[in-house]
């Protein structure tokens, strides 16, 4: 089995990513004022399918950061299909944004300190 990472949340640190996260925005929005009136294709059984994947990864002992934020992001696109499901879509979205912060946790353990020649 891989080496597996523990987690320590700096909170100072993701205070600040999620600030400049912030102002990222506030420029995106700026810069790109108009935004898709579509959250996702419509092709639910493709998603499906890629949740089905990204679950059988993360339950099988090959999760990766990736698979992991898949897991979150498609649960929340799904969420999102049902009409009213607010609560439901929402909760599975901050999963998604915690999936994300976790990755930046790790940053330091997936980005090479040095170059190879």
């Amino acid at each position: 089995m891989p080496k597996q990472l523990t987690t320590v949340i700096n909170k100072p640190e993701l205070a600040t990513l999620c600030a400049d996260a912030i102002s990222e925005l506030e420029r995106a929005a700026r810069l790109h004022p108009e935004w898709p009136t579509e959250l996702h294709y419509h092709d639910e059984e493709q998603q499906e399918g890629n949740l089905a994947i990204a679950r059988a990864l993360n339950d099988h002992g090959r999760a990766t950061g990736t698979s992991l934020f898949s897991e979150e992001f498609l649960e929340f696109l799904l969420a999102a299909r049902k009409p009213g499901n607010n609560v439901a879509a929402r909760a599975e979205l901050v999963q998604a944004m915690a999936m994300l912060l976790r990755n930046y946790c790790h940053l330091n353990d997936y980005i090479p300190r040095e170059v190879n020649p």
